[in-house]
């Protein structure tokens, strides 16, 4: 969810569904442009050296989508059955400003609409403003 304070600063408020964050985004991969392979066995030979290390990264990249495809319904089994509490994450701009556990899928999403009403109205707690990571876990 967005929200944007009375001073105009933009933040998301969201619930962290994988307990870490991918390495690699699509995003990452914006500066993969292969040109023309040329005429000359030279030319093929000097793009083969320069396309390799890409290739490399895109399987890097492939497999590491694939995992999260596979390791996904686990970790979502795991959450209901034990009861792992939801991280909720603030962040501007990408940057982390504050994160906080809560146990259940409906006080989550409670939680998640009371930060960004917080948010939105300027009264956020300094807590969030001043830490990269926030208050420690609630449990609802």
């Amino acid at each position: 969810m967005k929200a944007v304070t009375p001073t105009g600063e933009k933040y998301r408020v969201r619930r962290k569904w994988l307990p870490w964050r991918r390495k690699t985004t699509a995003r990452d991969m914006d500066w993969l442009n292969i040109p023309d392979l040329g005429d000359d066995p030279i030319s093929m030979i000097i793009m083969a050296i320069v396309l390799l290390p890409l290739i490399v990264i895109l399987v890097i990249f492939l497999g590491e989508f694939l995992l999260l495809l596979l390791i996904f319904p686990l970790v979502m089994i795991a959450r209901s059955i034990f009861g792992k509490p939801w991280t909720i994450e603030v962040t501007e701009k990408g940057n982390l400003r504050a994160a906080e556990q809560v146990k259940g899928w409906s006080a989550s999403h409670d939680r998640i609409q009371e930060i960004a009403k917080l948010l939105r109205t300027g009264g956020l707690p300094a807590l969030y403003q001043s830490q990269p990571h926030g208050p420690t876990p609630q449990n609802s």
